[in-house]
C-alpha cells in the first residue's frame, strides 16, 4: 500500500486519473477512490502483493508527468 509520508514511484502506481474542474472534484473523485478500493480489495483476497498500487490524480498532475502517462491508467470521466 501507498503511504503519505512515503516517495511515490511511478512504476508502482496505476493512475487513476479524475478532471480538475469542480464536477470532477464533487464526483468523479470518489467514483476514483471507489475504484482503488475495489483494486486493492482484489489485491488482497488474490493474495496479490503489489505493486503497482491505484491513486487517484487530476488530469492536471497526469498531464504534466511523462512518467505517469507511460503507465497503464484509468480514466474516469
Amino acid at each position: 500500500m501507498l503511504h503519505p509520508d512515503e516517495i511515490v514511484i511511478e512504476d508502482n502506481v496505476i493512475p487513476i486519473v479524475v478532471g480538475a474542474h469542480l464536477r470532477a472534484e464533487l464526483g468523479d473523485r470518489r467514483r476514483g477512490y471507489h475504484v482503488g478500493e475495489a483494486i486493492v480489495n482484489w489485491m488482497e483476497q488474490q493474495q496479490v502483493p503489489g505493486p503497482p498500487w491505484p491513486l487517484v490524480r487530476s488530469d492536471m498532475w497526469y498531464l504534466n508527468n511523462v512518467e505517469l502517462r507511460t503507465r497503464p491508467s484509468i480514466c474516469i470521466g
